[in-house]
């Protein structure tokens, strides 16, 4: 039997994606963020800006050939909570999953879920998230960063953010927030939030 080719109507995928607009309401900075959190915990306590959103901030368009809802990039979102820098420093030595602060005496796994950015040296520009950590060397996915990381690499570690968009009662949908940043609830700097995008992708055949 020839084998059959997988396909699903374009108004199927545009009512998924419709349903999923119309439910969002919120869009929440959420720090540290975990599937196992409750609405009430990512709208209260670990919620630290939010903003409403409404139908005209987002879009559904193709896009890399997979039907997608688009949200616009937000600012000026209201502040709820601090996140914090924890770390600023160089590190001694590294690899592209670790990094090493030689006598940091840091607590065994303090930072594990935060996020690390690479401000100068090797690796500028490039952030992981920590996995695990001893008291002086952070560990990252394999291949978390795509240079080693050396002793001109300056970092710091961050609360991770998470951009979470709610209905009035519940999670909707939730990404990485690409510029995690220390927000301080208060001070008068503004809050902004990268765009975000929820695809759909194309089916296609597997040889068996």
């Amino acid at each position: 039997m020839p084998a059959q080719t997988p396909h699903i109507f374009q108004t199927a995928q545009d009512a998924y994606l419709n349903a999923t607009k119309d439910a969002i309401t919120h869009l929440h900075l959420v720090k540290d963020y975990l599937q196992s959190d409750s609405f009430v915990t990512v709208t209260g306590a670990k919620s630290v800006a939010s903003i409403a959103i409404s139908p005209a901030d987002m879009a559904i368009s193709t896009v890399d050939g997979n039907r997608t809802l688009v949200i616009n990039p937000k600012s000026n979102l209201t502040k709820n909570n601090s996140s914090q820098k924890y770390v600023i420093g160089t590190a001694s030595s590294g690899t592209t999953n670790s990094l090493t602060l030689t006598g940091a005496g840091w607590s065994v796994s303090a930072y594990e879920r935060k996020v690390v950015h690479i401000t100068g040296g090797t690796g500028a520009g490039e952030s992981a998230k920590i996995t695990g950590n001893t008291a002086d060397t952070l560990s990252f996915d394999a291949g978390a960063f795509t240079v080693a990381l050396d002793n001109t690499s300056e970092f710091e570690i961050l609360d991770d953010i998470s951009a979470v968009y709610v209905s009035s009662t519940e999670v909707v949908y939730a990404c990485e927030e690409a510029t995690d940043k220390a927000i301080d609830a208060a001070s008068a700097d503004q809050v902004s939030c990268s765009g975000a995008s929820l695809a759909l992708p194309a089916l296609t055949n597997v040889a068996s």
